[in-house]
């Protein structure tokens, strides 16, 4: 079709379009402008749902009808870019979705063709090059800037201003902000073209900050989606992403303040018009005669409470109090935007709507999976309902820590790396902390769970003989890996939890105050457990791990972080008996300040060295921070454990990983690096890795919980 045709066919369906029996009600359709036939005004229909529609003269300088309701707002350029942060979302999503799916698919081929042949083992050792070594080393895997990245700002009196992003967060959060920005400034009036296909040019300053207001007032509802979405704990986009907790309550925070910003320029924008039209004082009348207003500034002073509170600082010190005062603000911003978009009808009431179903729902779902988890009923008669029972007992000769073990009554279906948040109502009924599970099997309930003696790890020496001796091993006995991931009717899970302050603090005090005998010449301390009702609600995952394709797999922990890689350890030991893994070396670095805190852990290291079964695939390395004389430090009497005296250093450990093992046959293959501990550690061996990534094909990650 030519040109002249294309548009002579363009101005007769414009004209058929601006007929009166197209736009008449016999068609079911409404010109949404019409003059007004006393005085050639232009009026919009429907722009006031639950009010009379006013006569409104758009070549007039008069700004009070610029000041209430949708006169001015271009709805449909606002549905358009609300759409648009919709696709921006989608888009995002889809990226990291196509990049896991790519990333599950070469561990897979590398695991299979591993497993089977060394010389494929040789071949995927081989670093990449090219463009993706540098997406890899300098985007996905890189800090913000230089160094710092989960090593928390700290200022005067030891304040915590929290945790820089890494680089790709930033590059996304900047990408996501610039969209943002130009969604709330793109098409608006600014040559003072306003009103029905932009054909009149007066006035200007009031319809363009009226159209702002719009504006800014739909992008920031519309955001509000996605800032729920980031937080609720059962996040299914999440799981289907593979994105953890940590980087979706990072993009909360950010999202939030966008939020902020966005709803403080819809107030601001009503507020240069109004006072403009009138004054202060007639502005203050209008505000508190008007529901549709109140509600709104309702809305606002919640926000602005949720800010006060949220900052860094304030966070950290008081984190429950925040966390309390966060959550009823969170009812109050909800109950005021319902309110403030149902009073006038306004059509993005519909966001709204579905924000509050995501938090019901999510909430509802939370409630459902405790009843479910924790409460069972004995011959499925209600009068003998049973709940999940915890026993706590301190960690003798060691640093400030309990052993908490739950017993869950339906069942757990235990994955490695996962944690849980545990409610004890004796010592809280509001608060729910997250714990990595150290260790979870399917131990029945009459075998009880003492822990470890701990004169043995005293001592200069660790060996078989002493740890068969601990009273926890016939609890441990040696169980296949299809067991422990397998739900089973009734679970143990065993987490180690320092003490620190808060909730740790009084459960630690609770568990001190159990029977124990204690003789202080022979240093020997038997505790009692002490029993509460425990509701565990989980698991949940922070980042989606699968070391299974890596030929030499490297643990580092400190601390209590000891919890999160045991449980990849075990897998991948009971996993590569049975050939099902490629993993031929594992070595753990555990970095403690005492050294009896070995005792933490001593009876999983039995279990840990008993599925090695002598194949010499397992090392350990335990970094002791405050040596003493008294606790001298020498390796065990197979050499699986060698103890150091001081901190480690990174670049030290990646070229030990990167070094044939003494049971590995000579392949070091791909290598996984996996930390868990404080900022620092982690940034350091980040670094450490990013520096080989052309020398040996490295993967680096990371578990943290930069939370509150």
């Amino acid at each position: 079709m030519s040109l002249r045709r294309r548009r002579l066919l363009g101005t007769g369906m414009t004209l058929i379009a601006m007929t009166p029996s197209a736009l008449g009600d016999d068609e079911g359709v409404q010109n949404p402008w019409q003059i007004s036939p006393s005085n050639g005004r232009l009026q919009k229909r429907g722009l006031f749902k639950g009010e009379a529609i006013p006569e409104i003269n758009w070549s007039s300088r008069d700004t009070y009808n610029f000041t209430w309701g949708l006169t001015g707002v271009d709805n449909v350029e606002n549905y358009k870019f609300s759409e648009g942060i919709w696709a921006s979302f989608g888009l995002l999503l889809a990226l990291v979705l196509i990049y896991r799916t790519v990333l599950a698919s070469q561990h897979y081929t590398r695991r299979v063709a591993s497993i089977s042949s060394d010389l494929a083992t040789h071949f995927f050792a081989q670093p990449v090059k090219g463009f993706r070594l540098f997406i890899e080393k300098h985007l996905l895997t890189a800090p913000l800037w230089r160094h710092r990245h989960n090593d928390p700002i700290t200022g005067p009196l030891g304040l915590h201003f929290g945790t820089l992003p890494s680089r790709i967060h930033g590059v996304l959060l900047f990408g996501y902000i610039l969209s943002n920005v130009l969604y709330c400034t793109l098409w608006l009036p600014w040559t003072g073209r306003n009103g029905p296909e932009g054909k009149l040019a007066e006035p200007t300053k009031a319809a363009l900050i009226a159209e702002f207001r719009g504006r800014t007032g739909v992008m920031a509802t519309v955001n509000v989606i996605p800032l729920f979405i980031c937080i609720v704990r059962n996040n299914y986009v999440g799981d289907l992403v593979g994105v953890g907790f940590n980087t979706w309550n990072l993009y909360h925070r950010w999202i939030g303040r966008i939020v902020f910003l966005e709803s403080h320029a819809h107030m601001i924008a009503w507020m240069v018009n109004k006072v403009n039209q009138s004054s202060w004082e007639e502005m203050n009348r209008t505000i508190a005669g008007s529901g549709f207003l109140l509600t709104g500034y309702l809305s606002i002073g919640a926000l602005w409470l949720i800010l006060i509170t949220a900052i860094a600082p304030v966070r950290h010190v008081f984190y429950q109090t925040f966390l309390g005062i966060h959550q009823i603000s969170v009812i109050i911003f909800l109950a005021g935007l319902w309110a403030h978009c149902y009073i006038d009808q306004l059509p993005h009431l519909l966001y709204v709507n579905i924000i509050i179903c995501i938090w019901a729902f999510d909430r509802a779902h939370r409630i459902w999976t405790i009843c479910y988890k924790n409460f069972s009923m004995a011959d499925r008669s209600i009068r003998n309902i049973r709940c999940s029972v915890g026993k706590v007992q301190l960690l003798p000769h060691g640093e400030n820590a309990v052993h908490l073990t739950v017993t869950i009554k339906n069942g757990w279906k235990y994955i490695p790396g996962t944690h849980a948040y545990i409610y004890i109502p004796r010592l809280s009924w509001t608060q729910s902390h997250p714990f990595s599970i150290a260790w979870s099997n399917p131990t029945p309930s009459n075998i009880s769970l003492p822990l470890a003696t701990v004169e043995s790890l005293s001592t200069s020496t660790i060996d078989d003989k002493t740890l068969s001796n601990s009273p926890i091993s016939p609890a441990c006995s040696i169980i296949p890996h299809s067991n422990f991931t397998r739900t089973t009717k009734s679970t143990d899970l065993h987490f180690i939890i320092a003490r620190k302050t808060g909730f740790t603090n009084n459960l630690y005090n609770s568990a001190h105050t159990a029977d124990f005998i204690a003789d202080r010449d022979l240093e020997k301390t038997s505790m009692g457990a002490k029993e509460f009702y425990v509701f565990v609600e989980g698991p949940y995952t922070n980042e989606s791990y699968n070391f299974d394709s890596f030929t030499s797999v490297l643990f580092v922990a400190g601390g209590s972080g000891i919890t999160h890689p045991l449980g990849h350890i075990r897998r991948l030991l009971a996993k590569s008996g049975e050939r099902l893994t490629a993993t031929k070396r594992i070595k753990l670095a555990w970095v403690i300040r005492n050294v009896r805190n070995v005792a933490w852990i001593a009876h999983w290291l039995e279990e840990l060295w008993r599925l090695d079964d002598e194949r010499g695939i397992l090392e350990v390395e335990i970094y002791v921070t405050r040596p003493s004389i008294e606790q001298p430090m020498m390796e065990d009497g197979d050499g699986r454990i060698r103890f150091i005296s001081g901190r480690p250093q990174a670049d030290v450990l990646v070229a030990g990983i990167l070094q044939p093992g003494r049971c590995s046959g000579g392949v070091v293959g791909a290598v996984a690096v996996n930390v868990c501990g404080p900022g620092a550690l982690a940034d350091n061996l980040r670094a450490a890795c990013r520096c080989r990534m052309d020398e040996q094909r490295i993967e680096f990650s990371e578990e943290s919980f930069t939370w509150s």
